[in-house]
């Protein structure tokens, strides 16, 4: 192999010391303490490598072979945010893996046809502020000014949390003055589904990544004493949410296909023990490959609303949207040539999860590179690979990026 190992896998192991452990998992949120922790680690490793290092005004990381910024680069790259006591692997496997790629293309050639650039994506989970792929969306001008109002949990803006961490939102526009200047976008990423591993497949080659659409029902009732307050004059907001969230599962299952709908987050209003709840607010997560079924999808979630609570008694508002993306067959199609004269066990798959290969591939060609997941698991303690999948990806990806 050329790219090595051993580093590969001590740098992961090392990042892996921030925020978490394998019993509890690991909690990077986007901009916490714990992040910028894992930020400073990974600048480490680029300064180690000999890359000229910049950040942008959302917090994206740039590590650059050359230090001239006005020519186009080959790009490599994930996100090191997680969601809560999440995994080992979701997007730290592909900033790592892109930091040994270049690593070793450095070591191995006395100078680069093309430029490269490791990329590491602010706030790609979008479990603090329920919005995410800021970095990326950023980075393509398709980052909403209004996101950076968005709150987490404890009433802290997106946009002021970016400012405690040194960046400047209000300069959004400047983040996008650099996506002109990429000749192609690279990242490995964990499967988060048993595809793979069903079919004994080594690689994933990613066609098509799904639409996403979140949004963020709120159904408002009337709080009120929960001891004196007769059932049939109550007016519960959290047994008409339960109604709607239990119809959205009826309505997944009917949708069929790649349809997905998740209820993720829900918070109740005065949420005591002792009070009816009088507020509701709850996400919904609604996924498919069909942009025309996600559409359908939204459509029968207002119905429900209407049907449990009635007009005038919920408010319904969109928090992201991603339209469904087919990746650069071009890209792919040379990792495939390379798994065939291999003879390395790949296939095509769809990404039923969103990535930032797929936002950067409104600018440029995109190419997204799947490493099986044990068990199929993601998102929790549990998530796992094999290390010898990981080190087939990271060299797959070296002889591609050393083709072009």
């Amino acid at each position: 192999m050329q790219i090595n190992k051993t580093r590969l896998k001590k740098r992961l192991l090392e990042l892996a010391q921030i925020g978490g452990n394998p019993k509890d998992g690991w909690t990077r949120l986007a901009f916490s303490a714990e992040d910028q922790q894992g930020r400073a680690l990974i600048k480490r490793y680029m300064n180690e490598i000999g890359l000229y290092i910049d950040e942008d005004p959302v917090g994206n990381i740039f590590g650059r072979t050359e230090e001239n910024r006005e020519k186009a680069v080959i790009a490599l790259g994930s996100h090191i945010d997680t969601v809560p006591n999440g995994g080992m692997f979701d997007g730290a496997l592909g900033v790592i893996s892109a930091l040994e790629v270049v690593q070793s293309l450095k070591e191995k050639q006395d100078s680069l046809k093309v430029p490269l650039e490791v990329v590491v994506f602010a706030n790609e989970e979008g479990s603090r502020f329920n919005t995410g792929l800021t970095g990326s969306r950023g980075l393509t001008g398709s980052l909403r000014k209004e996101e950076l109002n968005f709150l987490d949990s404890d009433g802290i803006s997106l946009g002021k949390a970016m400012e405690a961490c040194g960046f400047d939102p209000a300069r959004l526009d400047q983040a996008k003055a650099r996506n002109g200047k990429y000749q192609a976008f690279f990242e490995i990423h964990i499967e988060q589904s048993d595809r793979l591993e069903m079919e004994g497949k080594q690689v994933g080659l990613v066609d098509t990544v799904v639409g996403q659409l979140v949004i963020e029902c709120v159904v408002y009732g009337q709080a009120n004493h929960s001891g004196t307050t007769v059932m049939t004059r109550r007016k519960d907001a959290l047994v008409g949410a339960s109604k709607v969230i239990t119809g959205i599962q009826e309505l997944a299952l009917q949708m069929g296909g790649d349809f997905v709908a998740t209820v993720g987050k829900i918070d109740a209003y005065p949420n005591s023990v002792n009070s009816i709840p009088g507020k509701v607010s709850f996400t919904v997560d609604i996924r498919d490959i069909s942009h025309e079924k996600i559409i359908q999808g939204l459509e029968q979630v207002k119905s429900l609303l209407k049907h449990a609570v009635g007009d005038g008694n919920f408010e319904l508002r969109v928090l992201e949207e991603q339209l469904p993306t087919i990746l650069s067959r071009d890209l792919s199609g040379i990792a495939e040539s390379i798994c065939q004269r291999e003879n390395l066990p790949y296939q095509y798959v769809p990404s039923g999860a969103c990535h930032d290969a797929q936002v950067m591939s409104m600018i440029t060609d995109s190419c997204l590179i799947f490493v099986p997941s044990i068990g199929g698991v993601s998102h929790c303690p549990e998530e796992n690979v094999e290390w010898e999948d990981v080190y087939i990806a990271a060299e797959l990806l070296y002889r591609v990026v050393e083709g072009i």
